[in-house]
């Protein structure tokens, strides 16, 4: 999760507040196709939890909940913290015309490549380095 000031009007991100990433224990193991594409194995898991407090404490000061997927992680989220219900949602995916901007890609890791980021695939701290950087972009074209 990344906390950010932005301009309401004008959509750019000023300031970085905060990051924070968890690992959450599935209660079953994860897929070896999973792990391939992620490099999230069972041992890093084990026992794991999101922290539920945190995360409801930085919802509360959130305006604007912003996944790059938010179609796949919305529901999700939603049913694992109920914190998440009736927040505003937007999705640098699918609501930004990537394409008319002259990116021929709406892979997360390639958007953060485009933009001059590191991007570490599939964990939600890399992720929000890379949609931080899509989503500057875009607010600011």
């Amino acid at each position: 999760m990344v906390e950010f000031l932005d301009g309401v009007e004008c959509g750019r991100i000023f300031e970085v507040l905060g990051s924070w990433s968890w690992y959450e224990d599935p209660g079953r193991p994860i897929p070896p196709e999973v792990t391939k594409l992620t490099g999230v194995t069972d041992e890093k898991v084990r026992g794991q939890r999101i922290n539920d407090a945190a995360v409801e404490a930085i919802l509360a000061r959130a305006s604007l909940v912003v996944a790059h997927n938010a179609g796949f992680d919305r529901p999700r989220l939603e049913e694992r913290l109920p914190a998440f219900e009736g927040k505003p949602w937007a999705c640098s995916h699918a609501e930004i015309a990537w394409s008319e901007e002259g990116v021929g890609s709406t892979k997360l890791d390639y958007l953060a490549y485009r933009l001059g980021f590191f991007y570490a695939a599939h964990r939600a701290h890399g992720q929000h380095v890379g949609a931080d950087a899509a989503q500057r972009e875009a607010f600011l074209l």
